[in-house]
């Protein structure tokens, strides 16, 4: 948890049961799209006093997984990346656009695309469905299956 003071405090989140989403925006007003970085945390047991990072979520390609792999791919490029990604939900946005989720459960990596390329990563713990530890980051988006 110490690296997420690094980031200094979050433009916005959500706190509630000792669980909390942090999310940074960067500051860049020219293209007018905000890019995201949401860590979601939770405390790691009953006890309390560890916090342990639950899922990291991204919408920038300046931001990279440990082999370089980042948004801004097509589906095919990326399934042939993560064979194992299976679709499993999609919603309608705030300008009526079909945003698709998948997810490589067993490489702990989910995907958000709009018009076939990716517009997020998710990291979240390996063989755990990346919908499984939180509802979705954008409640305002309508879901359609």
């Amino acid at each position: 948890m110490t690296n997420v003071f690094l980031l200094g405090r979050p433009d916005a989140g959500d706190a509630a049961m000792g669980k909390a989403w942090g999310i940074w925006y960067s500051k860049d007003s020219i293209s007018g799209h905000r890019d995201e970085l949401a860590i979601y945390s939770s405390y790691k047991d009953t006890s309390m006093r560890i916090k342990d990072v639950k899922q990291i979520r991204i919408t920038s390609n300046r931001f990279k997984t440990q082999d370089g792999f980042t948004t801004g791919r097509s589906e095919a490029d990326t399934k042939l990346k993560f064979p194992a990604m299976e679709r499993i939900s999609a919603y309608l946005n705030e300008q009526n656009d079909t945003v698709t989720v998948y997810d490589a459960k067993g490489d702990g990596i989910g995907f958000e695309f709009l018009k076939g390329k990716s517009i997020s990563l998710t990291i979240h713990p390996m063989n755990q469905a990346v919908n499984e530890t939180y509802l979705t980051l954008h409640p305002e988006w309508k879901l359609i299956e």
